[in-house]
């Protein structure tokens, strides 16, 4: 939607920007940080899955299960047990990501809920700024992997 407004993603960033600009503590920043990523990816379009296995499509309830947000969304203990990579959620992880999907919210939260949503925003909606050519020079260029490495290091 490159070049269009939209009122919502911008009512989204002034909140956010302001309430994490005023936070009492890092804890706070971070919870606000987290839903913001993951209210953002929804009104982008990519809202995770977290009721359902990304493989087998089976309903998942109660149980901790692998997450893949490169993927956008979850495996169930069957289907995850085979997997190498991906972030362990708890049922409240998953609920608390639900929840910041559907509105932008200040809850605490997890860290492997963060995680999720760092990597799931960084891989689905991530692309270069077009003004990033008219600072040629001033700056080096903010890539996904300067994004991840920094991230990395926090």
């Amino acid at each position: 939607r490159d070049g269009e407004r939209d009122p919502a993603v911008f009512d989204l960033l002034t909140t956010a920007f302001d309430r994490i600009r005023t936070a009492s503590d890092p804890a706070t920043s971070r919870a606000l940080a987290t839903a913001f990523a993951l209210r953002l990816a929804s009104l982008l379009g990519y809202t995770p899955r977290m009721d359902r296995c990304l493989e087998c499509r089976a309903e998942v309830r109660g149980e901790t299960v692998t997450a893949i947000p490169e993927r956008g969304g979850i495996l169930c203990r069957r289907c995850g047990s085979s997997v190498r990579t991906g972030i362990p959620l708890t049922v409240d992880d998953r609920a608390h990501i639900a929840a910041c999907t559907a509105e932008f919210r200040d809850s605490p939260c997890s860290l492997p809920s963060t995680s999720f949503a760092f990597i799931l925003i960084a891989t689905h909606a991530w692309q270069p700024l077009r003004t990033s050519a008219a600072f040629t020079g001033a700056a080096p260029l903010l890539t996904r992997e300067h994004f991840s490495a920094s991230m990395a290091g926090s």
